[in-house]
Parts: structure tokens; C-alpha cells; sequence
């Protein structure tokens, strides 16, 4: 082999390290779109159900999030990481608690659960519970036992600060029914003789009378607790 002049080396060389320092800078692009994807692949994904403002400032910070005409368009829920509801009609509720795919809400909470991805419902998601002690208490019922079986195939209900709640909903407490005026069950034993103490017992049940088997007698004190608890005393 002839042997190189100097200054075919220091071109040799050159041509060398230009080579190396184009590789390198073609290496370093390479991992930073690389890093740009990985970065975009790990942001979580979230199809949220309704409007945010009900979330806490700062929970979704970071996530990609999706509204449900995305998932109208692909109907694959395992595209998110997440599903946050933050508004349900009744009929969704409905669907959603009894299996009905048709409505692409319903259908998006239900597969969701089938596949394991996590479902996170707000309390202000339950719209009928604004009518909480106003009307049919049958009605508000149906749809609390709709919004327990969610919570039973996996749904997780949040309190308004976005925590787990540990205990279910406590039922709405409705106006008590109005005393019933009976005649409590009279001892066979006893005898026809109504002391203050049979008085007390019998007052107790009582609403506006009492009556009492025909030939009772009552003792004064017995006459007294009648009087002071507003009863009218009849004899059958």
C-alpha cells in the first residue's frame, strides 16, 4: 500500500470526526423525539363525562382529557387510562345500572368496568337527588339503589373534595308519618282495675283516646294521667 502524504491523513481524520459528530447529534435528536413520544404516551387519559367545573382546581393538571363524542367516534374505551363522571341523566343512570349499551354514556361506563379501567363518579352526578324529600320517596329510592349498583360493579363515588367516600350515600330523611291512634294490647291477665301504672302504659300508645273493655275502673291517679295526656277515655 503507498504510503499517505500528511495531508491525505489530516483529511482522513477530519472527514472521521466530522462523521463521528453528525452521528452523535443525529443519535441525540433520535432520543429527544423519542422522549417527546414517551412523554406523550405516559400522560394520562381521561374521557370525563360531563363538565369539569365541578372538579377540583388542578385534578385533571397534566392529563389528556376526552369528552364522550371522542369516544362516539372509536367506541374503545381502552383507549383512556381513566373515566370521570361528572353528570348523569336519569335514563344513563338507568342504562348504565341495568346493562343497556345503547346510549354511548351508559356504554362507555359499562365496558369500562368490563375491562378494568377506572371509573370515578362525582356526588353532583346524581341529579336526582336535588329532588331529595320533595315528592315520591319511591321514585328517589329507585334511583339511590341505581347509583348503589354502579358503586357495586365498581364505580367509585367521590365526595366534593374528589376523596373515595368509605360509606355509601345516607338516604334522604323524609317527614315521619303521623301516629297512628291505637288501642294498645290490654294484658288478659290483668284485671279490670286500671291503676296509674296500666294508665302510663296505655297513655303511651295512644293518640287522642283510649279505650278500655266495658266495666273497667279507674283509680284517681290513673283518671290523672288521662287528664294531663289529653286522652279521651272510652269504654267498649
Amino acid at each position: 500500500m503507498s504510503e499517505m502524504s500528511i495531508d491525505d491523513i489530516v483529511t482522513l481524520i477530519t472527514k472521521q470526526v466530522m462523521d463521528t459528530i453528525a452521528q452523535k447529534k443525529q443519535a441525540a435528536g433520535a432520543a429527544d423525539c423519542q422522549g417527546e413520544a414517551c412523554v406523550e404516551s405516559v400522560r394520562k387519559k381521561v374521557l370525563l363525562v360531563g363538565p369539569k367545573d365541578p372538579l377540583p382546581e388542578g385534578i385533571l393538571t397534566g392529563a389528556a382529557i376526552y369528552d364522550i363524542e371522542d369516544f362516539k367516534a372509536e367506541r374503545n374505551v381502552l383507549k383512556y387510562d381513566q373515566v370521570i363522571i361528572t353528570k348523569l341523566s336519569l335514563d344513563q343512570l338507568s342504562d348504565a345500572a341495568n346493562g343497556r349499551t345503547g346510549d354511548p354514556v351508559a356504554n362507555a361506563i359499562i365496558y369500562a368496568l368490563l375491562e378494568g379501567v377506572d371509573v370515578l363518579m362525582t356526588g353532583c352526578a346524581l341529579c336526582y337527588r336535588k329532588f331529595a324529600g320533595k315528592g315520591s320517596s319511591a321514585f328517589y329510592n329507585m334511583y339511590e339503589q341505581f347509583a348503589k349498583k354502579l358503586q357495586i360493579y365498581g364505580v367509585k363515588l367521590l365526595d366534593s373534595n374528589l376523596q373515595l367516600k368509605v360509606q355509601q350515600a345516607v338516604p334522604p330523611k323524609y317527614p315521619s308519618k303521623p301516629a297512628v291512634a291505637h288501642m294498645p294490647v290490654f294484658p288478659a291477665q290483668d284485671s279490670r282495675l286500671i291503676t296509674e301504672s296500666d294508665a302510663l302504659k296505655l297513655a303511651a300508645g295512644a293518640k287522642d283516646q283510649v279505650t278500655l273493655p266495658a266495666g273497667s275502673i279507674l283509680t284517681p291517679l290513673a283518671k290523672d294521667v288521662f287528664t294531663r295526656a289529653k286522652l279521651k277515655v272510652v269504654l267498649e
